[in-house]
């Protein structure tokens, strides 16, 4: 019981190996092709859901195709790859075509402009014939001819793929290692060309950390997409930097000296801080400080932190607050920060008016004094003459009693 489990996984892997494509090739015009081994268990090839035999109607498709078996050089023996491309049974071998009678697959028997082929095609109208494109090897460029065999015998095999447009393959200088998935179930990390739905699978350099883009069409085009930098995900963000090990670390901003009177280095960027118990604020710049102006009749605020690159937003800068992203906004009124004339205006004016008040009481007080001290003064006048009036009288009706 075992040992039947046992051969009928190894079958299972086997039999996959073989059907995984041995090299994969993708261009320009939305066409990928892969070549696969033989099939053990089938004459017939398995190019899955998405994908059909190859065909090398135009002589674009044949630099394509031979593009793709050149990086299978492998030996100086002629191979034979099967296409699709047949001779059915009832149809009859025709000498005078380029393709002999036979016809592609998809429909039709285009033919690109050299066709040459490795024997004769023995003229038959019952017998069912399997074409491809045999290589040899050891030429450069490779040399190929058109070849025939029985439709039930085992060959390697092309297979073709459409899509609705594709991607340009990532730098790997500048991303690091890649592994594409695409829609046809093929992986490959030297993809020309990544077909729609394409997932790439990106590792940092150093780091390690994994990044999962996709081929979509987004504005108009199809581009990486799934990262805040798809054409270079292992971008460290703003404010850091890439030390020996491939991480990201945060930089000291405040070793350039940004600020004009206090720097406080935060994560990916750094807070520049004024003098506020001299009655310094924060300028729009977020980095140099102004003298509060209590002459001013509108308050001020004094800006808050700085992210790189961007004007801060009104934020205290007495109570440490924590550094906003780039897409924050900061409503937060300042404590501590914000003055306004009338508050320094009230008081005085109210000193001043009690300064008046107690003016105007004394210079009051002093004309009241004044006043009645004259009244007296002319009393007392008045008294002394009537005396002495009466002491006139007095005297003269003496002197008339003596004489």
């Amino acid at each position: 019981m075992w040992l039947f489990v046992l051969l009928l996984g190894i079958s299972l892997f086997f039999s996959v190996l073989c059907s995984a494509p041995a090299e994969t090739l993708c261009n320009q015009f939305n066409k990928c092709y892969s070549v696969h081994s033989e099939n053990k268990d089938s004459s017939k090839p398995d190019c899955g859901d998405h994908g059909t035999l190859a065909t090398m109607k135009s002589d674009a498709e044949v630099q394509t195709v031979l593009s793709l078996l050149s990086k299978l050089s492998d030996g100086s023996r002629r191979d034979f790859f099967r296409l699709g491309l047949e001779l059915k049974r009832g149809t009859c071998v025709v000498q005078e075509k380029p393709l002999k009678g036979f016809v592609w697959i998809t429909g039709g028997e285009s033919a690109p402009s050299v066709n040459i082929w490795e024997k004769e095609v023995k003229n038959t109208c019952t017998t069912p014939r399997c074409a491809g494109v045999k290589v040899v090897w050891q030429d450069k460029p490779i040399q190929w001819r058109w070849d025939y065999d029985q439709c039930n015998t085992n060959h390697r095999y092309i297979c073709q793929y459409t899509s609705n447009g594709t991607c340009q393959p990532l730098d790997t200088e500048v991303v690091g290692a890649v592994t594409y998935q695409t829609p046809y179930g093929i992986n490959s990390s030297t993809l020309n060309f990544c077909p729609s739905e394409t997932t790439a699978t990106v590792a940092c350099q150093g780091s390690g950390k994994l990044h999962t883009l996709y081929c979509r069409f987004t504005d108009g085009e199809y581009a990486w997409v799934g990262s805040k930098h798809p054409s270079s995900p292992c971008k460290c963000e703003p404010g850091y930097e890439r030390n020996g090990t491939g991480e990201c670390i945060d930089v000291d901003d405040c070793l350039q000296q940004p600020c004009e009177f206090q720097c406080v280095n935060t994560p990916g960027s750094f807070q520049c801080l004024c003098n506020t118990t001299g009655g310094y604020i924060l300028q729009t710049d977020g980095r140099s400080c102004i003298l509060l102006d209590p002459t001013q009749s509108a308050s001020r605020t004094a800006p808050g932190n700085l992210t790189k690159g961007v004007p801060p937003t009104v934020q205290s800068l007495s109570e440490g607050n924590v550094r906003p992203t780039s897409t924050s906004t900061i409503t937060q009124q300042p404590q501590g920060l914000t003055y306004s004339t009338s508050k320094l205006f009230i008081p005085l004016a109210a000193a001043v008016g009690g300064l008046v008040l107690l003016i105007a009481l004394v210079l009051c007080v002093f004309k009241l004094y004044f006043r009645k001290s004259g009244t007296t003064s002319t009393k007392d006048d008045n008294l002394k003459a009537e005396e002495n009036k009466s002491k006139t009288e007095t005297e003269e009706k003496t002197s008339i009693i003596r004489v």
